[in-house]
């Protein structure tokens, strides 16, 4: 039986139909392949990693995915889990959604952070961050 060769469309490789990868029309090798082309975590759509929207808990999503379920942190300009954002009233005439890590939630100065910020318009934001130790009067906040 007669294999028929391939070539890789990246580095030029000779590949056979059963070490080749093919994508978007495209054949590729394995190493080229796993190079320019990532997984997405949410739907499982293979995509170019050039194309990739990376979350604030480091998951690789496609851009399906992030106009479904995610958003732009206004803070750090993240894609961010709707579940996962806050929502604060910035004195403007949009809402702004930040998302933080655990490590940075603890070492944010809250002062900075909440400075301006309307405590009786934004009380969910408060009292999450009260539930959790992260205000203090020493901080001048609570």
């Amino acid at each position: 039986m007669n294999e028929t060769n391939l070539t890789c469309c990246c580095c030029g490789a000779e590949l056979t139909p059963e070490n080749s990868y093919q994508f978007d029309n495209n054949t590729y090798c394995a190493n080229c392949f796993h190079d320019l082309t990532v997984e997405c975590e949410d739907c499982g759509r293979r995509i170019y990693r050039d194309d990739a929207i990376t979350t604030t808990s480091s998951y690789v999503i496609c851009q399906h995915c992030y106009d479904r379920n995610y958003l732009t942190c206004e803070r750090c300009g993240n894609a961010v889990y709707l579940d996962d954002a806050y929502y604060m009233d910035d004195d403007e005439d949009d809402d702004v959604a930040v998302s933080l890590s655990d490590e940075e939630m603890t070492q944010l100065s809250w002062t900075d952070f909440l400075n301006g910020i309307d405590r009786e318009k934004n009380t969910e934001l408060f009292t999450y961050l009260e539930e959790r130790n992260l205000l203090t009067e020493k901080e001048g906040i609570a």
